[in-house]
């Protein structure tokens, strides 16, 4: 949702910064009495002027301005993952913080699970915020758990994850090759 947050400020700084500079030429060309450039304005005016509110094409812009606003007002009121989790390195001073970006961990969790034998299209989500939940999803059968709940435990003490950390695996068979 970052991608889009920055790609909709842009568009609409862009929309903005356009929209100034034509009203400040349109001013210019106002103040030294010129015809207005490059939109016939004066037809424009009388358009809007001549619009009723009832008419169908308002209301169909208007509920249409107005979903997408509250659309956007939702997505943005929506809690989001944050970028960093809390670790608790043993070595560090209890008063002290770090931290570990989430997706170079979700990457080192799926590589180390990947790095099993017989484990293909492994992927792995880290939720919470203080408390760690792993979620992961790979193509293995049912004999690989243990090694896959290992390789997660282990890399997850090399990351100085929280203690009680909630692992969660969901394994799909793997398909047949014929």
């Amino acid at each position: 949702m970052r991608a889009f947050n920055r790609i909709a400020a842009l568009v609409l700084s862009l929309a903005l910064i356009v929209g100034g500079l034509f009203i400040a030429v349109q001013a210019v060309l106002a103040a030294f009495h010129r015809a207005p450039w490059p939109l016939p304005l004066r037809s424009w005016h009388d358009d809007l002027v001549g619009t009723r509110l009832d008419d169908p094409v308002t209301t169909i812009v208007a509920a249409a301005l107005g979903v997408i606003g509250l659309v956007l007002l939702i997505a943005e009121l929506r809690p989001w993952r944050p970028s960093r989790l809390p670790v608790h390195p043993a070595t560090a001073d209890p008063s002290s913080a770090w931290w570990v970006v989430r997706g170079p961990a979700e990457r080192r969790l799926a590589a180390a699970t990947a790095r099993i034998p017989g484990v293909n299209k492994a992927r792995v989500r880290l939720r919470g915020r203080h408390r760690w939940k792993v979620n992961v999803r790979a193509e293995a059968r049912d004999e690989s758990r243990r090694r896959i709940a290992e390789a997660i435990e282990d890399e997850l003490d090399r990351l100085a994850a929280p203690a009680h950390v909630r692992v969660r695996l969901r394994l799909r068979k793997p398909r047949r090759v014929t």
